[in-house]
């Protein structure tokens, strides 16, 4: 299950930042391999995720065996950075793309479902 955050209430959308920061000050961050795999694929410093991670906006919480995974994106200039955190602090992975794409194509009816599970990881 996951909810982007056009779903979310400006309430959801702070708590997804604070659950972020409070993963990152309580077990900082970390790249994972396949991470540090993409990153050196784009020609993107491990410190540019790290702080893409720290300092982005998240857009998207994710639940998965491994608890909430959050997808935080970072502008810097004209391109937007993309990573994923985990409940454990790893940086899983890293994409990019134009800080100017409106995502007129995202499809929100692959995030529909039962939201309970949001409430009660809050």
């Amino acid at each position: 299950m996951k909810k982007h955050s056009a779903q979310m209430s400006v309430k959801e959308r702070e708590h997804l930042a604070k659950y972020r920061d409070a993963v990152i000050s309580q077990v900082g961050l970390r790249l994972s391999l396949h991470c540090q795999g993409r990153l050196a694929e784009n020609g993107v410093s491990d410190q540019l995720a790290l702080t893409a991670a720290a300092q982005g906006q998240p857009f998207e919480v994710a639940r998965s065996q491994d608890g909430l995974k959050v997808a935080v994106r970072f502008e810097d200039k004209a391109t937007a950075h993309c990573v994923v955190v985990s409940r454990g602090g790893v940086i899983i992975t890293y994409w990019s793309n134009r800080a100017s794409d409106q995502h007129f194509s995202l499809r929100l009816g692959e995030y529909q479902g039962q939201w309970a599970w949001w409430r009660e990881a809050r």
